[in-house]
């Protein structure tokens, strides 16, 4: 009776102690969403096109971005200017919008990433 019990609490002792130390990950919560008929009355982050709710990171692989609407959100924005260019990123408070013809741009290549906090 004892070695099954030292057994027992042996088995315990070591499923607690890999529940303990395996750290839970990070809960991605962010998701598509439909956009409406004018997405900047929309509380959505607005991706030339995409609509974007609830906060966690993302990534994405959106081309040709004009336009960014942050929404009811703080968002983070990491992209690509050029084709073969370096990464770049940026952070939007609420209720901004980022035009990328006000920087001189056409567009940018591509959105890599998108966080929502």
């Amino acid at each position: 009776m004892r070695n099954s019990l030292r057994k027992v609490l042996a088995t315990g002792a070591v499923a607690l102690a890999a529940v303990v130390t395996v750290p839970a990950g990070p809960a991605y919560a962010i998701n598509g969403v439909a956009c409406r008929n004018n997405p900047l009355v929309d509380e959505f982050l607005y991706v030339n096109g995409h609509c974007f709710a609830n906060g966690g990171t993302m990534a994405v692989a959106i081309y040709g971005v004009e336009t960014i609407w942050s929404g009811n959100n703080r968002v983070g924005i990491t992209y690509i200017d050029d084709l073969g260019g370096p990464s770049g990123g940026m952070l939007l408070d609420k209720w901004r919008m980022w035009d990328f013809s006000d920087d001189g741009h056409d567009r940018i290549h591509k959105v890599t990433s998108i966080s929502i906090y």
